[in-house]
């Protein structure tokens, strides 16, 4: 039986699986296919957003095109599709692998440029046409100046970043705000 409301937004956590890792990333995929397999059969599924967060580990192109080959058949007329990663963890082939299944946004887990220079990465990324993205990063890093801060920001500039997430990386300083 269908239930009456729709779901409009999907949020997919990748989890921190091993790059060699061949049984846990099938048990993860079988797991998402049951899933979605439910989801589509109990409730209407008129999707509008996709998230898929991305652990800081590397995935394999083929684990990813397993994922994304499980997700198409739902994505439909949708408006952000969103894959967040890092300059560590993708490379240009996967980059091109997100496009033929319509990612739209990328989210840049960057934390700060001061560790993580520009990459040539995100500049292929927007020349492919990944122009709708977010940088995100920290503040309150131990020992980091108002000039890094500053010169993190100028980067995000320099990128014509759309969006913006400035993230306090005090963990003590975040559950108190959280609470």
């Amino acid at each position: 039986m269908k239930h009456t409301f729709k779901i409009q937004h999907l949020y997919l956590y990748i989890p921190d699986l091993n790059y060699d890792d061949f049984q846990g990333a099938q048990q993860f995929l079988t797991k998402i296919a049951h899933e979605l397999k439910l989801i589509i059969k109990q409730y209407d599924l008129t999707l509008k957003t996709i998230y898929i967060a991305n652990s800081t580990k590397a995935i394999s192109l083929l684990f990813l095109k397993r994922l994304l080959s499980l997700l198409a058949p739902i994505v439909k007329n949708i408006n952000q599709y969103s894959f967040e990663t890092s300059v560590n963890t993708i490379n240009d082939n996967m980059l091109k692998l997100l496009q033929t299944f319509s990612v739209n946004r990328l989210v840049w887990k960057v934390t700060t440029f001061q560790q993580e220079p520009i990459n040539a990465t995100i500049h292929n990324s927007i020349k492919m046409g990944f122009t709708n993205f977010s940088l995100d990063l920290n503040y309150n890093i131990p020992n980091q100046t108002k000039q890094q801060l500053l010169y993190d920001l100028q980067q995000c500039i320099f990128l014509q970043a759309p969006h913006i997430s400035f993230d306090n990386a005090d963990e003590y300083v975040n559950l108190q705000f959280k609470k």
